[in-house]
């Protein structure tokens, strides 16, 4: 009789366990329910994130979507994906040329792309406003991750169908050694990518069309959408830090510590480059503008006084002006523009949750792009195609 109690005893725990499980994984679902179905829908709500797509062998944004990009409290801007796939004021982007019109093509990452202010605020249509829309119109091709070596492809199959008197290619400073070596981010294999080998270019990988992951369904949830883009929630920074990742010393969005070993590809990667979007405009009659963005960084902290491109990420902006100089490119640096306008009013280009440049930022950058087209008022570098 012992003998069978105990029996019943010890057998009896499974049962118990199991349903002591089904408890837990039930109200974990009912939890995750709550979460993504009221809470981040209905009171702390998640910011919304367009859906990508790979038109003509570019990827970029599935056309005809609206939404408002949510960072922390302090950013809830509005974005309109227009008929092309692109963020812009423009609904849709007409191949045909109205006569006495020219036309500003603006490719670039998630600056161009300009989810941090409203659709009507940023770089492409300040300018636009600047320049006169009854004599210009200014077309954006941004999307974020991409690094130069996807301009180029963009250029190539994309920005040149719409005809443009001017490219105006907008560069940070990621985007040098993410052409040509892998990076973390999700579309990374949807960018053509360069294969540098014995100090020269030897190929160019085709990017892969768009295919959405197993993990796509979980990045487009309230509750990612919560957690990682409006909480900035970083889940791989997490992972460096339990894995013991080390440590890395970042300046405008580069880890300046690993500069050095970097240099001579970055400065193969960026003559390449240079030189086919300088062949393909030529070849097409479009004029090339390069625009470097500044290390906002450096000017806040060291009171707008420092030039010295000896040192840190401003290296790359010396080496991206003497090619572009050496190749006859036209080269806007953007870090003494930057540095000036701080120290006249004192107020940053972006935002405290967020690196990307603010409105104040998005019309720095026009103006000096708009300086650079009128020549003091005067509006010689834009030639007009014949429509």
């Amino acid at each position: 009789m012992a003998e069978d109690q105990k029996n019943r005893k010890k057998h009896g725990r499974h049962p118990d366990l199991l349903i002591n499980l089904s408890l837990v994984l039930a109200s974990l679902t009912v939890l995750c329910v709550i979460l993504e179905g009221i809470v981040f829908r209905f009171i702390l709500v998640a910011s919304d994130f367009p859906r990508v797509i790979t038109v003509d062998r570019v990827i970029r944004y599935r056309p005809r979507q609206n939404g408002v990009m949510r960072i922390m409290d302090e950013i809830a801007a509005r974005y309109a994906i227009n008929a092309d796939g692109w963020n812009s004021a423009h609904a849709r982007y007409k191949r045909d040329r109205k006569a006495g019109i020219a036309r500003i093509a603006v490719i670039g990452d998630s600056y161009v792309e300009g989810f941090s202010v409203d659709y009507d605020k940023s770089l492409a249509e300040q300018l636009e406003r600047k320049l006169g829309p009854d004599s210009f119109e200014v077309f954006r091709f941004g999307i974020g991750g991409a690094p130069l070596s996807q301009y180029l492809h963009m250029l190539r199959n994309e920005v040149a169908a719409f005809r443009p008197d001017l490219v105006v290619v907008v560069i940070s400073h990621n985007d040098f050694d993410e052409s040509y070596s892998p990076a973390a981010g999700v579309y990374e294999s949807f960018f053509m990518k360069l294969v540098i080998q014995g100090g020269r270019v030897v190929k160019e990988i085709e990017p892969a069309p768009y295919r959405p992951r197993w993990f796509t369904p979980i990045r487009y949830s309230a509750t990612w959408r919560y957690l990682h883009v409006r909480r900035r929630i970083s889940f791989g920074a997490l992972k460096r830090l339990i894995l013991g990742k080390g440590t890395s010393t970042f300046e405008a969005n580069i880890d300046v510590a690993a500069l050095n070993r970097k240099m001579q590809a970055n400065a193969v990667a960026t003559a390449y480059i240079f030189r086919h979007m300088k062949e393909f405009c030529e070849d097409a009659g479009i004029k090339l503008l390069i625009v470097m963005d500044g290390d906002r960084g450096r000017i806040y902290e060291e009171n707008a006084a420092s030039f010295d491109y000896t040192r840190g990420a401003l290296r790359l902006n010396r080496l991206a002006e003497r090619t572009a100089r050496r190749l006859g490119i036209d080269f806007i640096d953007l870090h003494p523009v930057f540095a000036r306008r701080f120290s006249e009013s004192r107020r940053r280009f972006d935002f405290v949750h967020d690196a990307h440049w603010n409105e104040t930022g998005h019309g720095v950058a026009a103006e000096a792009i708009y300086n650079h087209i009128t020549q003091n008022g005067r509006r010689q570098k834009v030639a007009l195609h014949d429509p």
